[in-house]
């Protein structure tokens, strides 16, 4: 091709390019007949009776999967419901809903024309993602899934046409649901990682109870529903003070009186 216009209908019947503009179905009948084609023959379509021939259920099917932006949703889901069902295995929603999801994915794949880069470039950025909500990376991995992510959705399909292609806003809105989520998900990890133990030893040290008998300086003291051995760091604590863990030695509690 070297040369393409935009025409409306009438420019295009006085240019030759089309050799009917007709309003409905019965005007086309109504035009065609009489109608003489190029190797002589005349059209009769008067009076001929019209069957509607509705496209089956695997047509209709095939018809929504021709669509790249459908097909680029239902895979970037399938990946993620096999994820999530595998590492939060349950009653099989994620399994059966991921697994439904990739099937018609491929389906889609067989009859667009795909980028194989394209899929793995998906695919490794989406391993990096779900490796970042499990390894304390602060967030570079994700970066990296982003990016991957990005590329490989840009590349996916060999379709130059961005009217009939897969559109730069289902691109971003879905990598961009798919990046809040797993930035959420790592933020809450950091929080986790950075909160005070609240077992074991550690969740022992600044926590506060109440001495069950005079600390002088050895005595019993009742923190977290448990009663410890204790000692004072400050002399005599009497019975019913509260007091605050310091440290530990062994089993026993180094406290002193709250302030």
């Amino acid at each position: 091709m070297r040369e393409s216009s935009s025409l409306t209908a009438s420019e295009a019947l006085a240019q030759g390019v089309i050799d009917l503009v007709v309003a409905d179905f019965d005007e086309l009948l109504e035009r065609l007949d009489g109608y003489t084609l190029a190797d002589g023959r005349v059209l009769q379509t008067a009076g001929l009776p019209v069957k509607e021939v509705k496209p089956s259920l695997r047509e209709r099917l095939l018809g929504y999967l021709a669509d790249p932006n459908i097909v680029y949703v239902l895979f970037i889901l399938g990946l993620y419901g096999l994820i999530y069902e595998f590492f939060h295995p349950g009653i099989g929603f994620g399994l059966a809903a991921g697994g439904i999801c990739l099937v018609l994915a491929f389906l889609g794949l067989q009859i667009l024309p795909v980028n194989v880069v394209g899929v793995a470039l998906v695919l490794f950025g989406v391993v990096l993602m779900v490796l970042d909500a499990f390894t304390p990376t602060n967030g570079i991995l994700t970066t990296g899934g982003v990016v991957s992510l990005l590329v490989g959705s840009f590349t996916l399909f060999n379709i130059h046409n961005r009217a009939i292609g897969l559109s730069w806003s289902t691109i971003l809105l879905t990598v961009g649901t798919m990046t809040a989520l797993f930035v959420f998900i790592i933020s809450k990890g950091l929080l986790i990682q950075r909160r005070q133990p609240v077992t074991g030893k550690s969740g022992m040290i600044g926590a506060i109870g109440n001495a069950r008998s005079d600390l002088d300086p050895d005595g019993k003291v009742f923190i977290k529903g448990e009663y410890w051995e204790a000692r004072s760091l400050e002399g005599r604590i009497h019975a019913g003070d509260p007091v605050v863990v310091e440290r530990l030695e062994g089993r026993t509690l180094l406290v002193h009186r709250k302030r």
